[in-house]
């Protein structure tokens, strides 16, 4: 059972829910990698919450850590940084592994929370799992099988692209949050 926040982002960034994009657990990981294209910024907080930005170029991130340790007490070592994914999301949003299977959705692209708040549909049940099913490559859908298995009674974030990304071959969703908090 995945209770925090935290808990989330330490499965997250082990690679507990298959394919990711490039993830550093701290900012001084990040800057010790090679990479240098736009990043997004959370806040590992016990319970979720706390700010987040998107497209953040890799000049401004010790701007946007001070601002958060200036504005809402956030310390660097709370903040953790992923790559941005590129191309186009054909589907995104939140699934209810439990009894309703309810889903959340929207096929906006760009980072889920600006998506789903300019567009979103409500599906349950069987159309759910085919909806997301008729999205994803046979390999991710058999990923995404396996975790729903495992995290019964969570909600899964979900993104999918019109292409395969991330770190494993022949996948096109990413499994961006499993919680139960």
């Amino acid at each position: 059972m995945i209770n925090t926040k935290r808990q989330n982002y330490e499965l997250c960034h082990a690679g507990a829910y298959g394919n990711r994009v490039r993830q550093w657990d701290s900012i001084e990981a990040w800057q010790a990698s090679d990479y240098l294209g736009p990043l997004a910024l959370r806040v590992a907080l016990e319970q979720g919450g706390g700010p987040k930005e998107f497209h953040v170029p890799p000049e401004r991130v010790m701007d946007w850590a001070s601002f958060w340790n200036i504005s809402y007490g956030i310390r660097r070592e709370q903040i953790r940084l992923s790559e941005m994914a590129d191309g186009q999301r054909i589907l995104q949003g939140q699934y209810a592994n439990d009894f309703t299977g309810e889903f959340l959705y929207t096929f906006e692209t760009g980072p889920m929370p600006e998506a789903l708040a300019a567009s979103h549909v409500y599906s349950f049940g069987l159309r759910s799992k085919l909806l997301l099913q008729a999205h994803m490559t046979p390999s991710s859908y058999a990923d995404l099988e396996v975790l729903l298995e495992r995290y019964p009674d969570h909600i899964f974030e979900i993104s999918v692209w019109a292409s395969c990304l991330g770190d494993t071959p022949g996948r096109n969703a990413i499994i961006w949050e499993v919680r139960r908090y």
